[in-house]
């Protein structure tokens, strides 16, 4: 509504109100009659500003309103668009703004407004170019993408354009998450064994990767009882700062034909993440599926002075009480939560972030989530 037409909108409401009023009065002296002792006056002019005074503001008055008000905001503002994050990224031109409101002695100063919506309908960005060259793009997409780091947004995986012949390659160079969503969608239409370049693109992208000498598996509670002795010793030796743990678990889920998921089942896998005396990474898997309860000195390990790291880590620990029967012993185990860790640190934006997010944005490096690797 522009604020002309709520000025006026404002004077109609006002104008109605005015005439009821009179109306009102009319009615009053109708009923007295003959009771009133002096003859009664009538109501004075809408715009008489001594009495009635129906004075309504102007359209100018609520536009310098407007404009004075959200200036005091404008670094608010900046910052809440900030916040929405954007997997999808629909962007518009316009050439009609421009030519009504920029110009300067009767030129225009800029040829088109560019409008970058999310998948959400709000505006992410918008900027004005002076040419159709995407070079005018760049700067405006790279502080996009900047935010989206600082931020732990998620990272773009479709862009609409209404010239994707002439937009493809440069919104494939500018966003990478964008070229290896290209690339798994290029792997789904291939039907021979060549190497499409945005498939090169998403191999030349850092991947988390794990040598087979690093990890150890353990399936009897013998096996499990000395790894663990060995390990809290390990750890012990270590300063109180760095006597930490990753932990992790896995366990099967059952869905019916149609993918819904129907239940799962218990804890079958425990994964712990740390360093040897040498500092090499290392990862034990410990198979748990066959047992009952927990191995003596893994029980004993888990509520002792360790502390144990991992993404929603909370829930593993409370699942595996649950389904080994500890459940008051869980509940003394020392957690950090990295997703809670890096809220606190404005790192990302929510608490409940993925891990392969954390990783990317951490260690700048991607973690591969797909059910088949799992």
């Amino acid at each position: 509504l522009r604020p002309g037409a709520l000025a006026d909108t404002i004077l109609e409401m006002h104008a109605k109100r005015y005439h009821r009023e009179c109306l009102k009065h009319e009615l009053e002296i109708a009923k007295a009659g003959n009771l009133l002792h002096q003859k009664p006056t009538m109501l004075s002019e809408f715009g008489d500003t001594t009495k009635y005074n129906g004075l309504v503001p102007t359209g100018s008055y609520l536009m310098h309103v407007y404009k004075s008000f959200h200036a005091t905001i404008k670094d608010f503002l900046d910052t809440e668009v900030k916040k929405r994050g954007a997997k999808r990224l629909s962007v518009d031109a316009s050439y009609k703004e421009p030519k009504h409101l920029c110009q300067y002695h009767g030129h225009n100063l800029f040829k088109g407004l560019i409008t970058v919506t999310n998948e959400f309908g709000e505006i992410r960005m918008q900027f004005h170019v002076v040419t159709d060259d995407h070079e005018q793009f760049r700067p405006s997409l790279l502080a996009f993408l900047n935010t989206v780091e600082l931020y732990g947004q998620p990272k773009v995986d479709l862009v609409f354009t209404d010239n994707v012949h002439g937009d493809r390659q440069f919104y494939l160079d500018t966003f990478p998450s964008l070229s290896a969503a290209q690339a798994r969608l290029d792997r789904l239409v291939t039907t021979d064994n060549s190497t499409t370049p945005n498939q090169e693109n998403a191999n030349d992208q850092n991947t988390c990767k794990v040598d087979d000498d690093q990890i150890v598996v353990y399936s009897d509670k013998g096996a499990i009882n000395t790894f663990v002795t060995a390990l809290e010793n390990t750890i012990r030796d270590k300063p109180a700062e760095d006597q930490v743990v990753g932990l992790d678990a896995e366990w099967n889920v059952y869905t019916a034909r149609h993918g819904m998921r129907m239940r799962t089942g218990k804890l079958a896998l425990l994964i712990l993440a740390y360093k040897d005396n040498e500092g090499r990474m290392k990862a034990a898997l410990l198979r748990l599926h066959k047992f009952t309860s927990l191995p003596d000195r893994l029980l004993q390990f888990l509520v002792g002075r360790t502390k144990f790291v991992g993404n929603v880590v909370g829930g593993d620990i409370r699942r595996l009480g649950r389904d080994y029967g500890c459940v008051d012993e869980m509940k003394n185990v020392s957690l950090v939560n990295l997703g809670r860790y890096a809220r606190e640190r404005d790192v990302v934006q929510s608490g409940t972030v993925r891990l392969d997010v954390l990783v990317q944005i951490c260690l700048k490096e991607t973690m591969n989530k797909e059910a088949i690797v799992r």
